[in-house]
């Protein structure tokens, strides 16, 4: 039996794409992650372009267009780019945000068959141009696929460090899982608070009952930690600063996600009636709570409110939140030792460069 070819089509409009998903009855998708929604997508955007981190491109240097995959009537992949003909390189869409991993959705049946021929439509568009695939989980299909064509060329893979907190068998089995070490940080942390008589919450905020109030705090207070950490001083004009710096941060695309879509979830710590420390993310039913946002107040580091964060939230998800059935709390990239420290295990995102012809 002679199986149905592969189409590929491409898309500069994003509502174009969205239109043509929604025209589908999509399968399941193949590696789950928020960060390889439509609704993130759509939240997002192209990104924050002009930005230091992302090494200040301009909004009209960065084109969208979008590869959609089907087979007859069957949806099999949407691949999002964003094209900077300036450098002629080709990213995925959520580059310039904070995601902790990047990607595509596509299904089970999407195959290296598929892959090579997007690779090859791709090249015919943009020969000449390099694609980077930045941010890949390492078990994802994707990885798979680009780990196959890279070997094929002798190309190199770059690795990211990344730390999850496995947490599938309750708060107990986590806390009696770490190091002797790291338990006593932890029983130092409550026993300071109750010795000390300080009056400490929790708030756990999910989007539905989010308030513009709520944003703003935490905006504020995340600006706040960063001017600290990174010792920035502009004398009297300092407070200016750091409120244009709490703007800009109210317009992330990240700000913007976690206010839009549904899965979004805050946990907030707060001692003698300010907040102390808090952490965004986005709660995966039968998966995981990934944080790409967590800050604390140095003014409490006597009372470890990181270590307070970290243990009251997975308290909560084991027990409030048992029914979603959360195995990890992802701290996402990077491997500092608060991570570790915490019972976290490395996994690695990948980065690969391609030569397209």
């Amino acid at each position: 039996m002679v199986q149905e070819p592969i189409i590929d089509q491409y898309f500069r409009n994003w509502k174009d794409v969205v239109k043509c998903f929604r025209s589908y009855e999509t399968g399941e998708q193949a590696d789950r992650s928020i960060y390889l929604t439509m609704p993130f997508w759509t939240a997002t955007g192209k990104g924050r372009c002009l930005s230091l981190s992302y090494g200040l491109h301009f909004p009209f240097d960065i084109h969208e267009t979008t590869l959609v995959q089907t087979r007859k009537d069957e949806l099999l992949a949407v691949v999002p780019f964003l094209v900077n003909k300036k450098t002629k390189e080709i990213y995925l869409r959520g580059q310039y945000t904070a995601a902790g991993h990047l990607g595509a959705f596509y299904t089970g049946e999407w195959t290296y068959e598929a892959f090579m021929q997007g690779m090859a439509s791709l090249g015919n568009r943009f020969a000449g141009y390099q694609l980077v695939l930045d941010r890949i989980y390492e078990d994802s299909l994707l990885a798979s696929y680009a780990e196959q064509y890279c070997a094929s060329g002798g190309q190199p893979v770059e690795k990211e460090a990344c730390v999850a907190i496995p947490i599938q068998s309750g708060y107990e089995a986590w806390y009696s899982g770490l190091s002797r070490k790291s338990r006593y940080h932890v029983r130092v942390t409550y026993s300071r608070l109750e010795k000390e008589a300080a009056a400490w919450q929790l708030k756990p905020v999910f989007t539905k009952r989010d308030t513009n109030k709520d944003i703003f705090a935490r905006s504020l207070f995340y600006s706040r930690r960063i001017f600290s950490k990174n010792n920035h001083d502009f004398g009297l004009a300092t407070p200016v600063f750091q409120a244009l710096h709490t703007i800009s941060k109210l317009v992330l695309p990240m700000t913007k996600a976690l206010k839009r879509l549904q899965e979004a979830f805050h946990m907030e710590v707060y001692i003698n009636g300010e907040m102390a420390a808090f952490l965004s993310g986005f709660l995966i039913e039968g998966d995981r709570l990934v944080v790409p946002r967590l800050a604390i107040d140095l003014k409490y580091k006597h009372y470890n409110p990181g270590s307070l964060l970290i243990s009251e939230t997975i308290k909560y998800l084991s027990n409030e939140l048992k029914d979603y059935n959360i195995k990890f709390l992802d701290l996402a990239r990077g491997d500092e030792p608060y991570k570790l420290d915490h019972g976290g295990e490395v996994y690695y995102n990948l980065r690969f460069k391609m030569q397209l012809h």
